[in-house]
């Protein structure tokens, strides 16, 4: 592979004569290029303003290339004799490139955890009442869908209850128990001594919610103290 630098007046056309078959346009733009065979027709190939990263392979040898440029400019091509090339790299030199920091990482799989975001966060520490909802965005808020961060939440009953259940629940109406819904969260932490019940749970799994669909938090018992929280983003 050869390339090939010309500079051009603006309208002017200039003929390059060597053989090919693969042939790119390296720099410049704006450019017309007329391709012909080794009888000296035309083989076909017309290519109309076009500039940096063009490229053609031909079937059959081309011995003549004319190029017009529209503009005043400087233009490189790459041509060959064979169907074949290569893209260049270019690599920007940094002082982290220059002097690079090297981790030796044995059967794990590194990831980079995306920050997290959000446009909208709930939270309460009202203790409510049981089979009694708190509504985090209702179902008319949520015109176009909504997507859910983080939720968590903490419980404290003195009553010590024989059975404990709470959740973040979906649905297109307030729920009426921990169950009248789409469960998205439920306790994962439970402790009780039979005087003092605690309950706890988190989710950091993304969800996406239908459109018209509110976020509800629902207990199943009375509570003593709570305290619970959601990241979310109403699209």
């Amino acid at each position: 592979m050869k390339t090939l630098k010309y500079v051009f007046a603006a309208g002017e056309t200039k003929s390059i004569n060597t053989p090919f078959l693969y042939f790119r346009v390296l720099q410049g733009q704006n450019l017309n290029f007329e391709f012909f065979s080794s009888s000296g027709s035309k083989n076909g190939e017309i290519a109309q303003v076009v500039g940096a990263g063009y490229w053609e392979v031909f079937d059959v040898m081309c011995t003549r290339l004319d190029i017009t440029s529209t503009i005043n400019q400087t233009v490189q091509i790459a041509v060959s004799a064979n169907k074949g090339g290569y893209d260049p790299t270019t690599v920007t030199l940094t002082s982290d490139t220059l002097n690079p920091v090297f981790t030796s990482v044995v059967n794990t799989v590194v990831t980079q955890n995306k920050p997290l975001e959000y446009l909208a966060s709930y939270k309460s520490n009202t203790a409510l009442a049981a089979n009694t909802p708190e509504t985090v965005f209702t179902p008319a808020a949520n015109l176009n869908g909504a997507v859910i961060n983080r939720m968590e939440f903490a419980s404290w009953n003195s009553g010590g209850a024989a059975s404990f259940y709470q959740a973040f629940i979906i649905k297109s109406s307030a729920p009426s128990s921990v169950i009248d819904g789409d469960i998205v969260a439920m306790a994962n932490h439970y402790f009780n001594t039979g005087t003092v019940v605690i309950i706890s749970g988190k989710s950091e799994q993304q969800i996406k919610i239908p459109a018209g669909k509110g976020l509800y938090f629902i207990s199943g018992i009375a509570e003593t103290n709570a305290l619970r929280s959601v990241l979310y983003t109403l699209l």
